[in-house]
């Protein structure tokens, strides 16, 4: 009889499941990039509608601003009484009126032209690079504009024009009549020229911005200003109506220019300035949210189907026979599971159960086998604390056969010794103070002036305060052991130095050992920090213990905030800085 093949897991779940997830994800999916795709769009109108609404407002206030000068020239009493005299009349001459002006527009930051031409055929000029392409008032008594200044009653109006700068150049004019200001008769006109270079100093923080482009129209359906040149002094584009082009409440598509654009007409000139921008710019946070969203959903995909395998009711019954068997195990039955799965994946993990049961009787032996190693190591290890003690009452012995001999420097270098190794195999407690980590380093200094004699000298310049500190155990003197081996030994210096101070700054502790020894560069100190291998040599110390270990230890201890850290030292060699943090007992 052919045995059947049982079904898996996977196969079991994947047809149900995954319809229902491919249902579930894509009307998620749907709403999500609906919703989303509103907020966006809602968040970029919004942005673009509120820099038009900005660069609206500076256009305004540079208008005003020049609204301003030109009503304080048009009514200043020396210009009204140079128009008020006869045009032949030289009471006040020409020059000193156009120096008079200038001096009024000296604080203009820009290159402005301002042109009066009064009634009694006086004509005056402020210095400039550019020049007006009429001089006479009979140039401009024709022109539409000339007509809407004198109509104004002393308002300014503002139009688009061209002035002379080494050949003809586009610029904003806006013209006034000046008026008598004792009975309010016209004098004359003023005129000013605005070159469109100022118009792109207010407009250049905007291009950064996403704009394609910006144009302004003024009220006679002419490009007054655009970033594209090109096309200023043109008719705006069709769709627009003067002065009723936008409202700024938002964003519209223009199938002429394959743009979005939004704009916003002047309350004060009435003007409109519009932006446009590129669809893309548009759209492409949109795209960002949809393949946000196509990763989300595939990645939520994946996370679903292995948590439908994995808590599978198929594998819950299993499970509890398991468990119930590993109990029976805990409690000493080896039996092995004999019932058989329907599932490949769960009779082989019962497999593995019932191999597990084979194998325990090994790993029962082994343990026992362990339990009588560690019951050797613990023998061991009480022989080996008679063996310090040993060493300390020999040296005492020593020291004592020494002292009654009256060699006192042998034996103060047996009790000194003595005390150095006691203080660095003591287990009692890794933290001391900073005090006897000194006392510690002074033992060690002693036994090598011993060797060196006035050729080494060691300064300390730790604060008393700091005295009472508590560091880790054998700080100081692997420090000043390195020096000596690595930098003072191998150096041509006549007389070693070696410096230790230390400070506090707010809550740590500075710790610094220099040297005037060879130093190290920079790949010599970041070796030197840097714990080796396994099975690399170890540190070449006489301590065995090293800067990476020490830097090892500071870190394991009290965090990889704090630690050593190498460089070049004011005495020649290296300097080795330690930061702590502060702790006084």
């Amino acid at each position: 009889m052919k045995r059947k093949r049982k079904q898996t897991i996977f196969a079991q779940l994947l047809t149900g499941f995954s319809v229902i997830l491919v249902l579930l994800l894509t009307t998620i999916g749907y709403f999500t990039y609906r919703t989303s795709s509103e907020v966006v769009l809602d968040k970029t109108s919004r942005f673009l509608t509120e820099s038009v609404k900005q660069m609206n407002q500076k256009l305004d206030i540079l208008l005003q601003e020049f609204d301003t000068l030109t009503l304080d020239i048009g009514f200043d009493p020396v210009l009204q009484r140079a128009l008020q005299a006869p045009g032949d009349s030289e009471e006040i001459s020409t020059f000193d009126i156009e120096k008079h002006l200038n001096q009024k527009m000296r604080f203009i930051g820009s290159d402005v032209l301002v042109l009066v031409m009064g009634s009694n055929e006086r004509y005056f000029s402020t210095s400039s690079s550019y020049y007006f392409l009429w001089k006479k008032t009979q140039d401009i008594l024709e022109k539409e504009w000339y007509q809407l200044a004198l109509s104004n009653e002393g308002s300014i109006h503002w139009f688009s024009d061209t002035v002379w700068q080494l050949g003809e150049k586009p610029a904003l004019v806006g013209i006034r009549q000046i008026r008598n200001w004792g009975n309010l008769e016209g004098l004359g006109v003023l005129m000013i020229a605005v070159p469109l270079e100022t118009i792109n100093n207010q407009f250049k923080n905007q291009q950064d911005s996403p704009f394609d482009k910006i144009q302004i129209h003024d009220t006679y359906g002419t490009i007054v200003y655009s970033t594209h040149p090109d096309e200023i002094g043109t008719p705006m584009p069709q769709g627009f109506l003067p002065g009723k082009s936008g409202d700024g409440s938002g964003i519209q598509y223009s199938a002429d220019t394959s743009r979005y654009w939004t704009s916003l007409p002047s309350s004060y000139s009435g003007w409109n300035l519009v932006a446009y921008v590129k669809p893309e710019e548009i759209v492409g946070d949109l795209n960002s949210v949809q393949r946000n969203i196509m990763l989300i959903g595939l990645f939520g995909s994946l996370f679903a189907l292995a948590l439908a395998v994995f808590f599978s009711w198929s594998v819950a019954r299993p499970i509890r026979m398991l468990s119930i068997k590993l109990n029976k195990t805990e409690r000493g039955s080896l039996t092995p599971i004999s019932t058989r799965m329907r599932n490949r994946e769960v009779e082989g993990l019962f497999q593995s159960f019932n191999q597990m049961l084979a194998n325990l009787d090994e790993t029962i032996l082994d343990l026992s086998r362990r339990q009588i190693s560690e019951r050797q190591a613990q023998l061991v290890a009480l022989k080996a604390q008679f063996r310090p003690h040993f060493l300390y009452n020999t040296l005492n012995t020593i020291y004592w056969t020494l002292h009654r001999k009256k060699l006192t420097e042998e034996s103060r270098m047996v009790i000194t010794l003595s005390h150095l190794l006691r203080y660095s195999i003591d287990g009692r407690s890794e933290l001391v103070t900073l005090e006897e980590d000194i006392g510690q380093l002074n033992r060690y200094v002693y036994l090598q002036q011993l060797r060196y004699g006035d050729k080494l000298s060691v300064r300390l310049d730790i604060p008393a305060a700091l005295h009472s500190a508590l560091i880790m155990r054998l700080l100081f003197q692997p420090l000043v052991e390195n020096a000596i081996v690595h930098g003072l030994e191998t150096s041509e210096e006549e007389h070693w130095i070696i410096q230790i101070t230390g400070f506090q700054e707010g809550g740590l502790l500075h710790l610094t050992v220099e040297d005037n020894g060879i130093g190290m560069n920079s790949d010599q100190s970041l070796q030197a920090l840097t714990l080796p291998e396994d099975d690399a040599d170890p540190p070449d110390l006489h301590t065995g213990i090293g800067l990476s270990n020490l830097q090892n230890r500071i870190r394991l201890y009290y965090g990889a905030e704090y630690g050593i850290s190498l460089s070049d030292s004011s005495l020649g060699g290296l300097r080795v800085d330690i930061t702590l943090p502060l702790e006084i007992r």
